[in-house]
């Protein structure tokens, strides 16, 4: 059961829940500022490690666009249902430990976005991508010259290096929603 949170919190985080729906991508600190009416980035920052603590989140400061709903509450798994239906996202269940590291567990549901463009997602991005003899991997795609990495956050596992015609990415991570909470 997760934690409740402060007024302002919980609005912060509902209304990061739909702009992620509704965009399928994460704002960035300043269309945060604006919709919560607020001038200054620290007390976004404030909420956003008060909802990272408190397991609703996954969220790197030091990076743009990292920010990941990994836990919604009770009452809102409905209202997202009927929200994040669209043609390009769908789910997949996570077998296996390899991004335990990103708490991202056996038995979760990732949200992915399908790729609607031939271009490459950012590196460090959270991909599931179907590799040629090993079939669908969830990793953080990298891409150095003709070589393509899915690493994983768990360091039992070794990373897949491929090829780029024996790799194709499929979709982008846009949310997970814990079996856990």
């Amino acid at each position: 059961m997760l934690k409740p949170l402060s007024p302002r919190a919980q609005k912060l985080y509902d209304w990061l829940v739909q702009y992620i729906c509704t965009h399928q991508y994460p704002p960035q600190i300043r269309e945060m500022m604006k919709a919560m009416a607020v001038s200054s980035p620290s007390s976004i920052q404030v909420h956003l490690q008060q909802l990272k603590a408190k397991g609703y989140i996954d969220w790197n400061q030091r990076e743009s666009r990292t920010l990941r709903i990994i836990a919604p509450p009770e009452k809102a798994q409905i209202e997202l249902a009927s929200v994040c239906i669209t043609p390009h996202l769908y789910a997949l269940r996570v077998t296996g430990d390899s991004l335990i590291d990103d708490l991202i567990k056996e038995g979760d549901l990732l949200i992915m976005r399908s790729r609607r463009t031939r271009s490459q997602p950012e590196n460090g991005t959270i991909v599931a991508a179907k590799v040629e003899g090993l079939g669908t991997r969830i990793g953080h795609f990298y891409r150095q010259g003709d070589k393509i990495t899915l690493k994983p956050t768990n360091l039992n596992y070794e990373p897949i290096e491929a090829e780029p015609n024996s790799l194709t990415v499929e979709g982008v991570l846009v949310g997970v929603w814990s079996a856990h909470s």
